[in-house]
């Protein structure tokens, strides 16, 4: 979301480790002096069978009216880079947005309503930890994420974080059940909420 990005061009790839496999992702962001402005994000890159890249394609106009103060909005494309027969994206979102000073608030509406905030947490009296901290909370229908940020810059290009989320995840477990006297086997799917943990590292160029 490119609400509190600089004029100019970004990108960067990251290589990320979490519950036991890793993944790659990367950005591309365009931010010009007129506000408009354009992110690429490519991610869920891996060797999972069960998993599929995932590209979001996010394109509006901001306007920064104080120092501590942006407001902007446009479409969010997402898709699911699958085999398929066309390149149409699976879902598309309305946003409108507004930055100011530590707080980034997000509101998106598509298929439904869904809601990103992101505080800044080295903003005023904690500007001088040595470490970039945000917290981010999205909701969506019937669940939420949150999630916390380090990230230290170790050189003028590479980035070392850890993230820690609370999400939710699908527990399966396979039962038994006897129809006739004969057994069945069953699997059983069931929904609970936990914290996982990742480590990334980051090139940004």
């Amino acid at each position: 979301m490119g609400l509190k990005a600089k004029v100019g061009k970004e990108s960067g790839i990251f290589v990320n480790y979490s519950q036991s496999q890793f993944n790659m992702d990367g950005y591309y962001d365009i931010n010009g002096r007129n506000g408009l402005f354009s992110d690429f994000w490519l991610s869920q890159i891996d060797l999972d069978s069960d998993t599929d890249p995932e590209l979001n394609i996010t394109s509006g106009y901001k306007r920064e009216f104080l120092p501590y103060l942006t407001v902007g909005g446009g479409f969010n494309f997402y898709f699911v880079l699958a085999e398929k027969d066309n390149i149409s994206p699976d879902e598309v979102d309305l946003f409108c947005g507004i930055a100011f000073g530590p707080i980034t608030s997000v509101l998106f509406y598509g298929d439904d309503v869904d809601y990103l905030l992101i505080l800044d947490l080295n903003y005023g009296p904690l500007n001088f930890i040595p470490a970039e901290i945000t917290f981010q909370s999205y909701f969506e229908q019937n669940t939420y994420e949150l999630r916390l940020n380090v990230s230290k810059q170790i050189n003028f290009s590479f980035n070392l974080g850890y993230i820690l989320s609370n999400e939710k995840y699908f527990n399966v477990e396979q039962k038994l059940y006897i129809k006739n006297g004969v057994s069945y086997p069953s699997n059983v799917f069931e929904e609970k909420r936990g914290f996982f943990h990742e480590i990334y590292l980051g090139y940004q160029f």
